[in-house]
């Protein structure tokens, strides 16, 4: 007995279906287009039909071939190729100092402790000099070790007895956290990206607050009103605070010919007209003049202090600050 198979048939795609009757369509047409230009020869319109006829043929056979030669994935639409976020947006270079690594934190806080018991009492608490030892952080010596103990070591193990300075009994590890903490200290001196200003209070608490009871207690009362702010603030802005103070608008009282009085917020005010602004937002203008009789009363919150500011002196400022400060 004989067993036939059939073969599997081929399960035709939806998406080939239209490209199919196309070249069905396009067979039909040149079919048609060589009886219709044998009979029609003579007939010149006809003949121009049958000529359009053939271009629509023609682009039937081709239109097949072409999408044959490009198939696109089902469920897919085409898409441009989107540009990489690096290919987008350049990366940005980082500011190189060519300083050598930072050691590790524990060889650092090693070293530091070798070199405040043995080094500090001449050099300096940060390494930056004292009365009898140089400037180590610019040592010339330190910084060719570049915190490996190969040249800070023989002057270690040595010392310099003609300039006072002892050998120290150290071991080679410890020879090198000291030579990472003086590497620590060159490289935070480099980099003076992470310097922070800071600001020296160089006044008199006690005379600063004799000046606040005499010139500011009587608008401001008790210091204490001020201890909130002045603890958000650093010193160079609690210092901006009572000599540049800002944020506070002026007030206006305009009274009118009637004897109708408006208050407001301050906006303008000029030769010409004065604007002010109510609590509820809405803004209201007058022109001055004589024949508007129009009376305008100005009240600055801060009067006291553009005052003051012609009546500093350095001295003043400096005590008033130290007396601000103390509410830290």
């Amino acid at each position: 007995m004989v067993t036939r198979v059939s073969e599997p048939q081929k399960k035709t795609d939806a998406r080939e279906l239209p490209l199919a009757s196309c070249r069905r369509l396009g067979y039909f047409l040149s079919s048609m287009l060589t009886n219709a230009a044998s009979a029609n020869r003579k007939n010149s319109r006809s003949s121009m039909f049958s000529h359009r006829l053939l271009h629509l043929a023609w682009f039937c056979l081709f239109l097949p071939s072409v999408a044959a030669q490009n198939p696109v994935k089902s469920g897919t639409s085409p898409q441009s190729p989107i540009p990489s976020v690096s290919a987008q947006q350049p990366a940005t270079p980082q500011l190189s100092l060519a300083l050598p690594p930072d050691p590790p934190p524990d060889v650092v806080r090693r070293g530091k402790q070798l070199y405040t018991s043995s080094c500090a009492f001449c050099h300096g608490a940060n390494a930056t000099g004292g009365e009898s030892g140089p400037n180590l952080v610019r040592s010339i010596i330190v910084l060719h070790d570049k915190g490996t103990g190969a040249a800070v070591g023989p002057v270690l193990l040595a010392g310099r007895t003609e300039k006072g300075m002892p050998k120290f009994f150290l071991s080679l590890d410890q020879v090198r956290d000291i030579a990472g903490f003086l590497l620590s200290r060159q490289n935070a001196a480099a980099d003076r990206r992470t310097y922070r200003v800071e600001f020296a209070i160089s006044g008199d608490p006690a005379r600063g607050k004799q000046f606040f009871v005499s010139h500011c207690a009587a608008c401001h009362g008790s210091i204490e009103s001020l201890r909130s702010i002045v603890q958000a603030k650093e010193p160079a802005e609690v210092q901006d605070l009572f000599l540049m103070p800002t944020g506070i608008k002026m007030l206006a009282r305009v009274t009118i010919a009637s004897g109708e009085s408006f208050s407001g917020e301050l906006v303008q005010l000029d030769d010409f007209d004065v604007t002010i602004r109510n609590e509820s937002g809405i803004v209201r203008s007058w022109t001055l003049g004589d024949s508007q009789q129009v009376q305008v009363e100005v009240t600055d919150p801060l009067q006291g202090h553009r005052e003051l500011l012609r009546q500093y002196s350095d001295r003043d400022i400096h005590d008033i600050l130290a007396y601000l400060e103390t509410l830290k």
